[in-house]
Formats: C-alpha cells, sequence, structure tokens
C-alpha cells in the first residue's frame, strides 16, 4: 500500500485500515475463546500425526487464578537456607516444592522431606504467586518464623472457605 503522491485522505483511510487491522489482531490474540479452541485443534494435530504426549499444563496447573510455577534462588539470609523441607511446612502454607536445583547444576526432582535447602539453591516452587513472593521476601530468624505462622493461619480460613 504505497502512500506516494496520495491525498491526505487516502493516507488517512490507510492509517485507519492498519490500526483496525492491528486491533483486530490483538483482540483475536487475547480472546480466550480463540485460545480455547485453537488448543483444542493443535492437540488433535499433534495427537492424529505425531508422537509427542499432549497436555494443557496450564490447565492442568490452575496457572490462571494466581497460581504459577516459579522459580526462587535461595539466598543465605533467607527463612529456608539450611532447613529441610519437613521442617519447613510450605504445604500448609499453599506452596509445593516440585524441585530442586543445586548450585552446582544438578537437579532433584520430587524432593523429600529430609532434603536439605541450602543457600545458592534454587526452588521450583507451585503456589499462589503473592504466597511465593511473600516466601522470597522472608528472613531468618524469628520475625520468618512469626511470617510463616501468619502464611499458615490465612491458608488455613482460605481451606476453610472453600
Amino acid at each position: 500500500m504505497s502512500t506516494t503522491g496520495a491525498s491526505v485522505t487516502q493516507r488517512t483511510i490507510t492509517l485507519a485500515l492498519l490500526a483496525a487491522g492491528l486491533l483486530l489482531l490483538w483482540l483475536i490474540f487475547n480472546s480466550r475463546w480463540i485460545e480455547r479452541h485453537m488448543n483444542r485443534v493443535i492437540a488433535w494435530t499433534l495427537k492424529k500425526f505425531t508422537d509427542l504426549d499432549v497436555r494443557d499444563y496450564v490447565a492442568l496447573l490452575e496457572l490462571s487464578n494466581g497460581y504459577a510455577v516459579s522459580e526462587m534462588l535461595v539466598e543465605s539470609t533467607d527463612w529456608l537456607a539450611g532447613k529441610c523441607l519437613a521442617d519447613l511446612w510450605l504445604s500448609d502454607e499453599g506452596i509445593l516444592v516440585l524441585g530442586i536445583r543445586s548450585s552446582a547444576g544438578a537437579f532433584h526432582g520430587s524432593p523429600r522431606g529430609g532434603d536439605i535447602v541450602s543457600a545458592s539453591d534454587t526452588l521450583i516452587l507451585y503456589g499462589d504467586l503473592e504466597n511465593i513472593e511473600e516466601l522470597d521476601r522472608r528472613r531468618a530468624g524469628r520475625a520468618g518464623d512469626k511470617e510463616h505462622s501468619h502464611a499458615v493461619e490465612e491458608q488455613g480460613e482460605l481451606e476453610e472457605t472453600l
């Protein structure tokens, strides 16, 4: 669409068409209805023509309602540092530890209660993003223990309402 030698009206119409096209694309790519249907088409196509195991992990983990899978680097001053998972009771806060990546790069999937969280480890966590962010800010000591108790109480109240 060349605008060389075009009048102001023609240039305005061209610009309006371009803006309308961009708006239409934005609406299409932000539509949950279109996303849901495209996911079905893609899943069917992959199942029909490939051997890939297709799953909708966003739906499976309920990642859309404030829940997320997140990485958190443990620092030496963090409340988590130097403790074993069983002593942390993170599940009581609504946070699950899916894996631990050590500072050396080794990955330990599905960690057990006896696993120690060391400084410089990266934790792969699942839970409410606000709870994970709060945990990331929590520092060692009595204040951290108090914040943990408060988070456990809040999670208990939330579970009672469900």
